[in-house]
């Protein structure tokens, strides 16, 4: 499993150093396994029975923010208390429930290459993505098979007790090239012939080279911190300098995995901070070389030692003999060797992972 974003390069003078290493994490083309973290912060908190405890933590902040249920003397001190928030050049925003992180302010483009903090990379919370389009398997390239240099064969000798070829062999042998083999027939043979020959070597396959295609996205997003003012606003809430400009959303809180948002955060966005993709192609695999013609001589002697004249090879040509013990030796050749290729199926897939949520205010 491997990680894999789009190939953009990013001006290193514009983007700070930890800031590249986040991002340039998610382009990566990975051969292998697939989790780049890229915001351990984001644990998903977990029940005791071991569900996401996003509900609860609604419920929780609603509690923790008294504020939204006052009556209306509270009412008018936290209007008091948020406005002295805003004088303050803040926003009121309710404070984060445990698991969630925050606040900070989040910015977005249709770019694969998500923005950059004014704050460079002290102020860089998450990146991430949305509105993933997957590109279909992996490509394979062509597969193809060499022969073996210089390739041999290896005679298949057998012998009869019949005058024809005909019947069960009462011996049967390979003979491996330039080696003397000796075959026996102990009620005596009549006749030989050589059956199909093999090939002494296989085929070499050639390396497998797929090309991946990349992923798309509707849109990629930076989180940046924002930093808290001394102002007060009200019970359960804190005042967070800034306020959302053109193009930016905020103040915002995230936490890893799928939930609803907590009182006082309304614009609810999924994003992803990486993709889980096992895409590959099969290897090849060259299998044995056939050969439609092998070509060359024999020597056959009727002992156990190989000798005497040397024959012309020919494949399935019944020829008389009359010994018990035949000495045989073969000088074979292939030639119009075929390789079949076999391999080159694409296989796996790719999907989006490390999901987050997060929430804003506007």
């Amino acid at each position: 499993m491997r990680t894999t974003w789009m190939p953009h390069t990013v001006e290193a003078a514009r983007f700070p150093r930890g800031a590249r290493v986040a991002v340039l994490a998610a382009l990566l083309l990975g051969a292998g396994g697939c989790a780049y973290d890229f915001d351990a912060a984001f644990a998903a908190p977990e029940s005791v029975d071991g569900s996401v405890a996003g509900d609860a933590q609604a419920a929780d902040a609603v509690a923790d923010h008294p504020a939204d249920q006052a009556g209306p003397d509270a009412m008018s001190s936290t209007d008091g208390q948020a406005g002295a928030c805003e004088s303050a050049g803040g926003t009121c925003a309710a404070t984060p429930p445990p698991g969630w992180s925050g606040p900070f302010y989040l910015e977005e483009t249709a770019a694969a290459v998500p923005p950059i903090c004014s704050g460079g990379d002290s102020g860089v919370v998450f990146t991430g993505w949305r509105g993933f389009h997957d590109p279909g398997p992996a490509q394979c390239s062509a597969c193809t098979c060499s022969p073996p240099p210089n390739p041999t064969c290896i005679g298949a000798f057998r012998l009869f007790a019949s005058a024809d070829c005909s019947g069960t062999p009462c011996s049967a042998v390979d003979t491996p090239p330039d080696m003397c083999v000796t075959a026996q027939c102990a009620a005596g043979a009549r006749s030989f012939r050589f059956g199909a020959s093999q090939v002494t070597a296989g085929c070499t396959a050639a390396v497998q080279s797929p090309t991946v295609p990349l992923p798309a996205w509707d849109a990629s997003a930076v989180g940046c911190s924002a930093t808290m003012l001394a102002a007060t606003c009200g019970s359960g809430s804190q005042c967070v300098a800034g306020t959302a400009g053109t193009g930016t959303r905020g103040p915002c809180i995230a936490v890893s995995g799928a939930s609803p948002c907590p009182g006082g955060y309304s614009v609810l966005t999924k994003y992803y901070r990486q993709v889980s993709d096992t895409r590959a192609c099969t290897p090849f695999t060259g299998g044995a070389a056939d050969a439609s013609s092998c070509s060359g001589n024999y020597q056959i002697n009727s002992s156990s030692t190989c000798g005497g004249p040397a024959f012309g090879y020919a494949q399935g040509e019944c020829n008389p003999v009359a010994a018990t013990d035949v000495g045989i030796k073969t000088q074979l050749t292939a030639s119009q060797l075929t390789c079949p290729p076999a391999g080159g199926v694409p296989e796996g897939q790719i999907q989006p992972a490390d999901e987050l949520t997060v929430c804003c205010v506007n």
